[in-house]
Parts: C-alpha cells; sequence; structure tokens
C-alpha cells in the first residue's frame, strides 16, 4: 500500500480483504445507467419506495390544510411546489429514520448544514428540520470522536495609550549579510506618536542591546512599558536587571505572532 494513502482509505482496504471479489472497471461512456445512489435525484425515489411510504402517509395526515391545499398528490404522497416531501415535525420516529439515512457511514458523517442539504436533496423538509439535523450531529457518538472541535479563538485585544512615551516597541532587523560594521538596526517604536528611533548595530548581543537602548530612555525620558519579543537579546539576566533597576515593566509578544509587536 502507498505511503501517501489516507488513513480514510487504508481502513476501506483492510475492510475490503475480508471479501473475495474482483474490480472491473467501466468506461463512463459505456455506463450510461450508473448506480442510482451517486445520482442525488433519484434517492428520493428510492427512499419512498420501501416501507416508508405509508410512515410518511401517516406523517403527512398531521399537516394543516393549509400545506395540502398547496401541495399535489403523487402516488399517495402530497407534493408541494417545490417537488419536495412535505413532513410534520411531530413524527419524531421517521425524522430521526432520515436523518440517520442521510448521516452514517455510507454517506459521510458531514456537518449539520450538509446533513440537511443532502436530506432536501433527497426531497424531505419539514419546519424544524435543521435544528433536529443540528440536535443529532450534535450527538453523534461518532462525530464525538473524529471530528475536531472548533474552537473560538480569543479576541484580539489593542493597547491603548494616552500619552507619548508611555509604551515603547523594540524589534531588530538585519539590514545586511556582508561583512560591514554594523549588520542589524534596533527599532524603536512610540505606541502613542509612532515616533520612530533606529539606533544601527554590530551584533544583536545581550550587552550590545541593551547599550543601545539607553541613549533613547535618556532623551525622552523612561516608559512605564517596553514591548519587545522573546529574541535572547531582549530576554536575558542582563536585560531583566536593567528593567529593574529603572522599574520599567517588560512585556513579551507571543512567538511566532509578529503582528502582536505593534507595528515594528
Amino acid at each position: 500500500m502507498s505511503k501517501s494513502v489516507t488513513p480514510k482509505i487504508a481502513r476501506w482496504f483492510l475492510f475490503m480483504q475480508q471479501f473475495d471479489y474482483t474490480i472491473e472497471h467501466i468506461p463512463g461512456d459505456s455506463n450510461e445507467v450508473a448506480d442510482a445512489l451517486s445520482r442525488v435525484g433519484h434517492v428520493r425515489r428510492i427512499l419512498v419506495s420501501d416501507a416508508r411510504t405509508e410512515q410518511i402517509m401517516e406523517s403527512q395526515k398531521l399537516l394543516s390544510e393549509r400545506v395540502r391545499s398547496k401541495c399535489e398528490q403523487e402516488e399517495g404522497l402530497f407534493i408541494d411546489e417545490a417537488d419536495m416531501i412535505p413532513l410534520s415535525s411531530e413524527s419524531r420516529d421517521l425524522i430521526q429514520h432520515i436523518i440517520s439515512d442521510h448521516h452514517n457511514a455510507v454517506v459521510g458523517h458531514g456537518g449539520y448544514a450538509t446533513t440537511a442539504h443532502k436530506i432536501r436533496a433527497s426531497g424531505y423538509v419539514w419546519p424544524s428540520m435543521y435544528k433536529d439535523v443540528a440536535d443529532f450531529v450534535r450527538v453523534c457518538p461518532i462525530c464525538q470522536k473524529i471530528k475536531d472541535k472548533k474552537i473560538p479563538k480569543a479576541p484580539k485585544l489593542s493597547i491603548s495609550v494616552e500619552i507619548p512615551f508611555h509604551t515603547l516597541f523594540v524589534d531588530t532587523l538585519t539590514i545586511s549579510k556582508e561583512e560591514e560594521p554594523e549588520k542589524y538596526v534596533i527599532a524603536v517604536v512610540d505606541a502613542f506618536t509612532h515616533w520612530v528611533e533606529l539606533i544601527p548595530v554590530e551584533s544583536l548581543e545581550k550587552e550590545v542591546a541593551c547599550s543601545a537602548l539607553i541613549p533613547i530612555l535618556a532623551r525622552h525620558g523612561l516608559p512605564e512599558v517596553i514591548h519587545t519579543d522573546g529574541g535572547s537579546q531582549f530576554c536575558n539576566y542582563l536585560a531583566d536587571h536593567l528593567w529593574d533597576t529603572l522599574r520599567v515593566k517588560h512585556h513579551v509578544s507571543i512567538a511566532h505572532h509578529p503582528t502582536g509587536n505593534s507595528t515594528v
């Protein structure tokens, strides 16, 4: 078996090994009468042609006169103007069976919208269909095991600053890979005024980075907060000692989220 085979195909392959069969390919132009199950338009005829017809008739007896007056009868069943078979929401057993026919291991465990679309494509409709399908899918044991739960993302929070040089965003940039004395730039941006200070440096060692920030702090005053990424030039014992000595709060942005360091 190829290494690129998905886990689902691998399970199908293992399941089919218990049978003795021969696979024959039929070209599309020679297969004019395709399997009806692969044609959505035929699904309703297949489902209605079985013993469930009586259940559908019993369900339609519960429909209001207003609904039935807008339908035409076809082989004992009421068909509305959209060529749909209306059902009563009170027929709970029938509804559960219909939903199960469109949400199982054969046709797939789709979400509630996909399952509801399959049901409508089969020609069934009832007032609480989307709610019933959502409730069915929500408690489906297979979906509980294999479906990924979509955890809502936390809202993005903006940094609110009301005075200049209260919060500084600091980051480093590489400006040259050649053998030049100064290959890096430490960029400092004020969160309120967006004033930019650029300090060229020859390396990103902790001593160089901390020394480069001191003239800016002396020129503009000490900020309340300095916001950096988690680079080793800003997160080390020397930088921590500098922040503690100056009584400046040091905030670190989340890894792999460069937008968290503002406009730097």
